[in-house]
C-alpha cells in the first residue's frame, strides 16, 4: 500500500509524544519531513544525491547500516522513527548553531513556536545549503493545527502531484504546500519551474516569477526534449508531468529523457487531444503549464 503523509505524520507525533517529545518540536520536525520528503518514509533524494527517507539521511548507507545491524527495515516509518531517537540519545546529527545555539535534547523540550523550531531543525539538523525556507514555518504551524488542536488534516491529494510539488519547491524554490493538489500556487510553480529551466539551459535571463508572459514564450520558442537526450528542460518536464498526475519514474538534475518520461508524456500528450509522439516540445510544455 502507498504511503499516505497524513497517516505517516499521525504516527511519528505519536512516537515521539510516548518519547517525551514537545507538541511543538515534533511539529518543527515535520515541517522539516514535509520539505525533505513530503512525510514520505521510502523516499529517495530526487536527482541521484543520495539522501534517503523521511529526513533524507545522507548517504542512504547511514540509516540501512544501522537498520541492519539492529535487524530492522529501513524502508518503514517505524524504524526511521527510532534511528531519530537513537541519534538524539547518542548524540548524532544535530548540532547547535551560533544562530539557532540549541542541543537535540533542548529542541525536544522546547515549547518555542512551531515555527521557530522548524528553522532550528534545518540549520542544526538538516543543514542544506539554502536554510532560508520559510515555509517549512508555515507546514509546523499547519501540523501543530491538526495534531494539536484537532482541525481538519490538509488533503494528501494525488500522490504524483505531492512528489511533483516536493520536486518543484527543490528544483525552482518554489515554497509551495506538498498537499497532492494542484490548485493555482501548483499551477504558478510549473511556470517557475519551466522558466528555471530555460534560465539554466538557455540562458534565458527570465524572471522565475511564475507569470506566463511574452518572455517565457519567446524563450521557449521552438524547443523541445525527447528520448535520449539530456538538460534541465528535460527535469522540468519530469516535474510538470509530476504536477498533472503521471509518473515519469525519476527526476534527475539535469534530466536524462528515459523510457518512464516517455510514457508519461504520450500519455498526457492522449489525454490532452495533442499529437502523441512522446516528444515535449512547445504545445505540450504549454498544455502541461495550463
Amino acid at each position: 500500500m502507498a504511503e499516505n503523509m497524513n497517516d505517516n505524520a499521525k504516527y511519528i507525533y505519536s512516537f515521539f509524544k510516548n518519547k517525551g517529545w514537545t507538541s511543538n518540536s515534533i511539529c518543527g520536525m515535520l515541517g522539516n519531513m514535509q520539505g525533505e520528503s513530503g512525510i514520505i518514509a521510502d523516499k529517495n533524494e530526487a536527482g541521484g544525491g543520495g539522501g534517503y527517507g523521511l529526513v533524507q539521511w545522507t548517504p542512504k548507507s547511514v540509516l540501512t547500516n544501522w537498520a541492519s545491524q539492529n535487524g530492522l527495515d529501513y524502508k518503514t516509518v517505524d524504524t526511521q522513527c527510532r534511528r531519530i531517537q537513537w541519534e538524539l540519545e547518542n548524540g548524532q546529527q544535530f548540532y547547535a548553531t551560533s544562530a539557532y545555539p540549541m542541543n537535540f535534547k533542548q529542541f525536544t523540550q522546547s515549547t518555542s513556536t512551531p515555527t521557530y523550531l522548524a528553522a532550528v531543525f534545518i540549520n542544526n539538523y538538516e543543514r542544506p545549503a539554502n536554510s532560508n525556507q520559510p515555509q517549512r514555518g508555515v507546514w509546523a504551524e499547519q501540523w501543530y493545527s491538526t495534531l494539536v488542536t484537532g482541525t481538519t488534516p490538509p488533503s494528501s491529494g494525488n500522490s504524483n502531484v505531492q512528489a511533483g510539488q516536493v520536486q518543484a519547491n527543490k528544483f525552482a524554490g518554489c515554497n509551495i504546500d506538498t498537499d497532492g493538489v494542484r490548485g493555482a500556487e501548483t499551477k504558478k510553480a510549473g511556470i517557475k519551474v519551466l522558466q528555471h529551466a530555460m534560465n539554466l539551459d538557455y540562458n534565458a535571463g527570465l524572471a522565475v516569477d511564475g507569470v506566463w508572459g511574452t518572455a517565457s514564450s519567446n524563450a521557449l520558442g521552438s524547443h523541445y526534449v525527447k528520448s535520449g537526450e539530456t538538460q534541465y528542460m528535460v527535469t522540468a518536464a519530469e516535474i510538470l508531468v509530476m504536477l498533472r498526475g503521471y509518473n515519469p519514474n525519476g527526476v534527475e538534475y539535469p534530466g536524462t529523457f528515459g523510457s518512464g518520461l516517455k510514457t508519461a508524456i504520450t500519455s498526457f500528450q492522449s489525454a490532452n487531444g495533442l499529437s502523441a509522439d512522446g516528444i515535449c516540445g512547445r504545445d505540450t510544455f504549454i498544455s502541461l503549464i495550463s
